[in-house]
């Protein structure tokens, strides 16, 4: 399963990226060629799996709508009444936006629009890590609230009024599978693996990857409207159960490895 191609996958053409990716390929085609299947999360990481020539008759490339949601676990919860809180569930990393993600608190006070941006999330060793010191700085100018790590993201779902992911690229991520769940509009950016779980204009809002001012326009539109909460905090809940259910998933991954009978064919368009 690949759970999304990570760092080296992420665009950019840095020497140091470009090398992992050769590095990865290489890795890949090698470790790839002793599986029956390989399951993606979204259809790009599906046509990077095939560009690298690793699909074959015997090793079908199988889309899955991630790996599934409890939804009674992660059952809706109304949006939180007061002011406006944006919540971000991410490693520390750039490449999951964090520092659009501050930029557009700064944006956003400049303009006089009052909110609470509070990431959730673990520093990280990996080469797109984000300075400490850097981070630091911004708690000090209070452009973030920062929650440190938690096992348990349900709380800080049904506290927030926004889930918001700027990433540059993904799998498909949970913790959007989650805030869908319980409810919550989504503002995250039109990459792999993010743009396939929002309605732009339905449950939340699409603006481009590295672009902190339309990030910032994103949420002052809940700011203007906030009837958009509670209207978008909806469709994310009904889209979670036409698609994210774990009872769903689980049956066409357990079926390609031929644990279970395949009530239809296993192998989606990737």
């Amino acid at each position: 399963m690949m759970d999304g191609l990570g760092y080296a996958f992420a665009g950019g053409r840095e020497l140091r990226r470009l090398c992992l990716r050769a590095v990865l390929s290489l890795m890949y085609a090698s470790i790839l060629r002793f599986s029956r299947a390989i399951f993606v999360l979204n259809p790009d990481d599906g046509r990077v799996i095939r560009s690298l020539g690793l699909e074959r008759p015997s090793r079908p490339v199988v889309r899955i709508g991630g790996t599934g949601i409890d939804l009674e676990e992660f059952s809706y919860a109304p949006p939180a009444a007061g002011p406006l809180n944006v919540l971000m569930i991410a490693r520390l990393l750039r490449e999951k936006g964090v520092m659009e993600y501050a930029a557009a608190s700064q944006r956003l006070r400049d303009q006089g629009i009052a909110c609470r941006m509070d990431p959730l999330g673990p520093y990280d060793s990996n080469p797109g890590a984000i300075d400490a010191d850097q981070f630091s700085t911004w708690i000090a100018q209070h452009l973030i609230h920062y929650l440190g790590e938690t096992d348990d993201v349900r709380p800080y779902l049904r506290a927030c009024s926004i889930l918001c992911l700027p990433s540059y690229r993904e799998g498909l991520p949970r913790t959007i599978l989650e805030a869908l769940a319980i409810g919550r509009p989504i503002i995250t950016t039109d990459v792999p693996g993010c743009r396939e779980l929002v309605i732009d204009g339905v449950n939340g809002f699409i603006v481009p990857p590295r672009d902190p001012d339309a990030l910032a326009a994103a949420i002052t539109r809940f700011v203007d409207r906030p009837d958009l909460l509670v209207t978008m905090a909806k469709a994310s809940r009904a889209l979670a159960e036409a698609g994210d259910d774990v009872g769903d998933i689980n049956p066409l991954i357990m079926a390609t490895m031929g644990l279970s009978a395949p009530t239809s064919s296993p192998v989606c368009a990737a």
